[in-house]
């Protein structure tokens, strides 16, 4: 969703700066709107790079939470083997 945003304000600085070249006129609206077009794009980098690290910290908390669960799954197992073999023995001693 991102990129396509990215791209496009990419192309419409480009697209200011050609025409802060050819202007005769007008220079410094041109300025200004490549100014805001700059800070836009600063946001845009800033937000996907955001994006990208969030990202990766979650997958990280996905993994450490699926490392606890087997723990927990590993412990839960061995109390219900230990639970068996002592209602075994009570049955058969």
């Amino acid at each position: 969703q991102i990129s396509p945003i990215f791209g496009e304000i990419t192309k419409l600085a480009h697209e200011l700066v050609t025409l802060y070249d050819t202007a005769i006129h007008n220079k410094r609206i041109c300025c200004v709107l490549y100014d805001q077009v700059q800070v836009v794009e600063a946001s845009v980098k800033k937000l996907k790079i955001t994006r990208i690290f969030t990202s990766k910290k979650l997958t990280s908390q996905f993994d450490d939470c699926m490392i606890s669960l087997n723990f927990v799954i590993i412990v839960d197992t061995k109390l219900q083997i230990e639970q068996i073999e002592a209602d075994l023995k009570q049955n058969f001693v």
